[in-house]
């Protein structure tokens, strides 16, 4: 089945707002500033922000400190990527453990009941 033109265009358009609409939303969600709740964000925001005064204060050229400045936004976000993936990471291994210790449980349950029934069974205790 062929689409008529009128169709496509629909479609054209329709596809232009979608990334329009995705375009806007990531540029809000990484850019514009707004109030942190989280801690940690907070504390990689100020650390980062310290080494980038750190070294802003070590350059006297008005241009070449603008161009370090200028990578901080980038290095705040990178930043946030890398101490969230690393969290991810260690949730993985929690979650993981968590399921090993439940199912260590279990397994002690079952033969603390195995050898109550054994017990039974042979008339010790």
């Amino acid at each position: 089945m062929v689409m008529p033109l009128a169709g496509r265009v629909v479609a054209a358009v329709a596809g232009g707002l979608l990334v329009l609409v995705a375009v806007s939303s990531v540029t809000v969600t990484l850019i514009v500033s707004r109030p942190v709740k989280s801690r940690l964000t907070r504390w990689v925001d100020r650390m980062v922000d310290w080494a980038y005064e750190q070294v802003a204060a070590r350059v006297g050229d008005y241009r070449r400190r603008d161009q370090v400045r200028a990578t901080q936004a980038a290095a705040v976000l990178l930043a946030r990527y890398f101490i969230f993936y690393d969290m991810e990471g260690r949730l993985t291994f929690l979650r993981g453990f968590n399921n090993s210790t439940q199912l260590l449980a279990i397994q002690r349950a079952r033969a603390a009941n195995d050898v109550r029934m054994l017990n039974h069974i042979y008339g010790i205790n």
